[in-house]
């Protein structure tokens, strides 16, 4: 009995690194063209807020980033909360080094006053790049999974080949 709760234990625990696991790739796949977004809606002239509500809403997707973006949106609505304080809260649940820079650039900007629009580009570049590398990464790691399952394919294709050979020297 006291095994069996281990065990469903253990497999609680991984279901949930699975799951978080998930979430964080799915934050780092989106966040690059949210940030492309957001800076052309900032270039239009919407400021830093409405911009990221119109893009919550705009969005269709039902993927777990948009999905806590528009939980942030409407706790900014009903509690009157500042977004960068709910973005920022969300940037350190979720974990991703991108998401936490992306708000302490806002936050700076709220702050500071520094050049939003300048730097969110060169920040959407540099995500760019680094989902790029992550992406051929994941190839390079599913091309060295797929390794061993062709070799013992070739190898089972070389014995059904050979065999009718070596039957004949009998």
């Amino acid at each position: 009995c006291g095994t069996m709760k281990m065990i469903k234990e253990y497999l609680r625990k991984t279901k949930l690194k699975k799951e978080k696991e998930i979430e964080r790739r799915n934050v780092a796949d989106e966040l690059p063209d949210f940030t492309n977004r957001l800076v052309l809606l900032l270039n239009a002239g919407l400021v830093l807020t409405s911009a990221a509500a119109k893009i919550t809403e705009e969005e269709e997707r039902d993927c777990y980033f948009y999905k806590e973006l528009r939980n942030i949106n409407e706790r900014v609505r009903n509690v009157n909360s500042s977004f960068i304080t709910e973005f920022r809260e969300f940037a350190k649940r979720s974990g991703v080094r991108e998401l936490l820079r992306l708000s302490n650039i806002m936050a700076d900007n709220i702050n500071k006053g520094s050049e939003l629009v300048n730097k969110l580009e060169q920040e959407a570049n540099f995500m760019w790049h680094m989902n790029k590398k992550q992406v051929e990464e994941r190839g390079r790691i599913a091309e060295s999974k797929l390794t061993f399952p062709m070799a013992l394919m070739l190898i089972a294709l070389l014995v059904i080949t050979a065999a009718p050979a070596f039957m004949s020297f009998k």
